[in-house]
């Protein structure tokens, strides 16, 4: 097996010395194209690209200077999401409309093709009896009878208003990403005829799903940040989670911890899910900063609480601006450019990021 030793980036480090809180820390990064992540045990399993084809790597979670190993290549145009189910891993093959399975305990494992599908699968998500798939292109989601020998994509909803991204699976209840309509909508699996109902509205571009416990943590692709909401409450709202850098394409738990891969940024990074308290949450959520991207003036709205120092940080981390008791910042006088803007109140830190164009 080869095996590859990845050094956090500067940039990377500097970002997680500025951000005290909600903190995504960068776990691998150099990768190519990781998208699909799954975890079994302490290992991590990543999917990126290796020139025509994506190879499946891993590595363990636990470990300081994490170190990827081959676990085998697969012939694919594109590998969008895997999810485990016992020692088989199970592969959405967007490109060839396919999902394939890989048995880890294989000596030299290779992916065998085990349903054709007529449309582009892109997340899964299972509970011990079925895999559950998304088809964005097909406006449905399907499920896989794994108690079956030669099983076939069956129906659970289709007719979707929207096309299907992320999924994720509570008891009977199946949550879906509807992205175009900007929700998250879910419906009961063992509805013959399941009809969605809205669980959240007016989310700017989800993408991503993963469940603990009660919280649902969405990624939002365009705004590049993760969200969490309780599904336990009638009229859930939107929590800020972190701030990050670059979009999030793929979403797995961990014990303590949230494992993200951002793809188009060619890394995994995580979160602190246990050590992120409520009030640091509350305080993410209550300040937002417009207009983002900004020429001139960046407004901060804070209208339930006090905003007491403001730090303007560049990408490498140099200090930049310093204000206090503000509710406005004139950046017309910065370059063009990504900056972090690290703003305090009561004790508490939150770091967001703006481009100034």
């Amino acid at each position: 097996m080869k095996k590859y030793y990845i050094l956090i980036t500067i940039a990377g480090i500097l970002f997680n010395m500025i951000n005290s809180h909600a903190q995504a820390t960068e776990v691998l990064t150099g990768l190519n194209s990781p998208h699909g992540i799954a975890i079994k045990g302490n290992d991590l399993y990543i999917s990126q690209r290796f020139m025509s084809s994506f190879e499946i790597m891993k590595f363990d979670v636990t470990d300081v200077t994490p170190v990827l190993e081959d676990v085998g290549h697969h012939n694919s145009g594109g590998i969008t999401d895997m999810i485990f189910n016992g020692n088989d891993l199970f592969i959405a093959n967007f490109a060839f409309r396919a999902i394939d399975t890989l048995d880890i305990t294989d000596t030299d494992p290779i992916a065998a093709r085990m349903i054709e599908s007529g449309f582009n699968p892109r997340f899964l998500t299972s509970n011990n009896d079925y895999i559950f798939v998304s088809h964005p292109s097909g406006l449905r989601v399907t499920k896989i009878d794994l108690s079956v020998n030669s099983p076939t994509l069956e129906l659970v909803i289709g007719g979707l208003n929207s096309p299907p991204y992320g999924i994720a699976l509570s008891s009977n209840d199946l949550y879906i990403v509807q992205r175009g309509e900007h929700k998250i909508s879910k419906i009961d699996i063992t509805d013959i005829n399941p009809i969605p109902i809205d669980v959240i509205t007016g989310i700017n571009d989800p993408y991503v799903l993963v469940l603990d416990g009660d919280y649902l943590y969405v990624g939002d692709f365009d705004e590049k940040n993760i969200y969490r909401l309780d599904i336990t409450e009638i009229n859930p709202t939107l929590e800020l989670v972190v701030d990050l850098c670059c979009a999030p394409t793929g979403l797995v738990m961990h014990e303590n911890y949230l494992f993200i891969s951002q793809g188009y940024a060619g890394k995994i990074s995580k979160i602190d899910i246990v050590n992120l308290s409520v009030a640091e949450v509350e305080l993410n959520t209550a300040i937002t900063l417009y207009p983002n991207p900004v020429h001139n003036v960046l407004y901060i709205n804070s209208p339930n609480l006090l905003v007491e120092s403001v730090i303007v940080y560049s990408l490498q981390g140099a200090v930049i601006k310093k204000a206090t008791l503000v509710d406005e910042i004139d950046v017309s006088n910065l370059a063009t450019g990504l900056y972090f803007i690290q703003l305090s109140s009561d004790g508490k830190n939150v770091t967001r990021k703006f481009i100034k164009r």
